[in-house]
């Protein structure tokens, strides 16, 4: 479904129907590709390096929101609950790898949901990536052992790993339940 323009791409008219075509991709199965073309169309001489800067938009795209998710979450819980411990943090952590878990598991060679690659890509490396943050983790618990308090940053590591690693396990586990 190409609206038709005077490009070799989709939507290369005008700026106006440009906007009313990305309107009209979203609802589309292959909004991604569609959007990135739309965008990027002249940057890429070749057929690979279109898709790989495909791959890189889509991915960054979805880093973002990820990112924008995880800070809501985690200042949520922290208003919440206070940051004298990372609560924030191991939240997002167990909730990323438990949608990662259930994720790969549906949409894997094996899965229910079919999901092209562009999809996981999007999803796993994109938003979760994004969403999970092991690298604030490495951070909190070296402020934590720095400050002195090293039960706290024993215990945070230990939550975390130990709930990260279980909830990928049960999300993997649900994900492969029948579908019904």
């Amino acid at each position: 479904m190409r609206p038709e323009g005077s490009g070799e791409f989709p939507f290369a008219d005008e700026p106006p129907v440009r906007v009313i075509a990305f309107l009209d991709m979203l609802r589309g199965p292959l909004w991604f590709e569609s959007f990135f073309l739309l965008v990027f169309a002249g940057a890429c001489e070749s057929d690979l390096s279109r898709r790989m800067m495909q791959t890189y938009m889509v991915v960054m795209l979805g880093g973002a929101i990820g990112s924008g998710l995880r800070f809501w979450l985690a200042s949520l819980i922290g208003a919440k609950y206070g940051e004298s411990f990372p609560t924030g943090t191991l939240v997002v952590n167990v909730a990323g790898c438990l949608v990662i878990g259930l994720f790969v598991a549906l949409t894997g060679t094996q899965g229910t949901l079919g999901a092209s690659l562009l999809t996981r890509q999007f999803v796993t490396v994109g938003i979760l990536g994004g969403f999970t943050t092991f690298s604030s983790f490495g951070l909190q618990t070296f402020d934590l052992a720095a400050k002195g308090e090293w039960f706290r940053a024993g215990l945070y590591a230990f939550l975390s790993f130990a709930l990260c690693l279980g909830a990928v396990w049960a999300g993997h586990g649900l994900g492969k339940l029948p579908a019904g």
